[in-house]
Formats: C-alpha cells, structure tokens, sequence
C-alpha cells in the first residue's frame, strides 16, 4: 500500500515536469493586465506661447497657452477627446505704446493616437474665436471661424493613474480677415 501511494505521488510530480510548452501560455490567456489607459480621462497643460497673424494685423505677440482635455479611450492606443484651447498673446504698437493682449480660444473635438507607449500625437478640430484689443481709440474687435489642432506629447513618468508630459501643439483658426494662429510648448498633467 505504502509502495502504491509512493508511486502515486511520483507519477504526479513527473507529470507536472513533463508540461507541454505549447500549452503553458495558452494556460495564462485568461489573466489580463490592466491597460495604461482605460475609461475616462482627464488632462491639462499650460506653457509659453507665441501668437502669429496672417492677414490679421497686430495679432503676433508672446504670452501663455491652457489647453484642458476631457477624454474617452477607445482603444489601447486612442483616446477621443474634447478640448477647449485658450492662448493669449501680448503686443505692443511701438516700444512707448501700452502693451496689449489679443486672446483667442477654440473648442475642439478630437483624437490622441499613441505610436509608442509614451509617444502620442493629437488631432482636433472644432470651432474658434479670436479677440484683439487694437489700443487708443480703435476698439476691439472679435473673429469667429473654423478651428484645428496638432499636437505632440512624451509622457515623462506615470505614477498610478497620474501621467507627467510635454506637449507641443498648434492651433490656427480661419477666419474672414485671415489665419491666426498659436504654438505652445506645454507642462502636462494627465489623470487615465
């Protein structure tokens, strides 16, 4: 009897030894990991920016880009998004003039492609609206039109679901009197 159980538990370990490779992965297919993105996401960037005009008089200037992003992955790789992009830029007419500051903001809808697991690319176009100050006694006046983004980021370091990038993007909206537009190297901030 004794001889019989201690062929028993030899003939279980040999077993074990002798796994067939081609089915040990096979025997992990069903544990996933967890994505590095997944559901909602959020994100924010802000940086120095710098505004040109075409067709579009006094409008290039230097000052700061927000850009703030509600997003939604679709897959491993893409994330749909809603943007809104506000840059203001200051001017001056001569160097004894008072500085001015032209704003121009665009609403935005879009996509974040990752081509590498930190690298990604952004694309969004939507609706945009520029706000110049002319100085002295000329006013203000406010341009609407269609509006589009490009951007780049490299995601620096991730701690749990919070991610730490630079970003680059441009965003130019066309209007009746011309092109204007913003170019913004940002700091990121992003929760996926």
């Amino acid at each position: 009897m004794k001889a019989l159980a201690i062929v028993a538990v030899l003939a279980g370990i040999a077993r074990a030894d002798d796994v067939d490779p081609a089915v040990e992965p096979v025997s992990e297919a069903n544990l996933e990991t967890k994505p590095p993105r997944d559901g909602t996401t959020a994100s924010a960037a802000f940086g120095p920016s710098f505004g040109m005009g075409f067709g579009i008089k006094g409008a290039t200037g230097t000052g700061g880009a927000l850009s703030v992003r509600l997003g939604h992955v679709m897959t491993a790789q893409s994330v749909l998004l809603l943007e809104i992009v506000g840059a203001t830029q200051l001017h001056a007419e001569c160097t004894s003039c008072a500085t001015l500051h032209n704003d121009d903001v665009r609403f935005l809808v879009g996509a974040q492609y990752y081509a590498q697991p930190t690298l990604w690319f952004r694309f969004g176009t939507g609706l945009g609206r520029y706000h110049e100050i002319l100085g002295g006694d000329q006013g203000d006046r406010t341009l609407n039109g269609l509006a589009g983004l490009f951007g780049m980021g490299l995601d620096l370091f991730r701690l749990h679901s919070l991610v730490v990038g630079f970003e680059f993007l441009t965003a130019g909206t066309i209007t009746k009197d011309g092109l204007m537009s913003s170019t913004a190297f940002c700091l990121g901030l992003s929760y996926n």
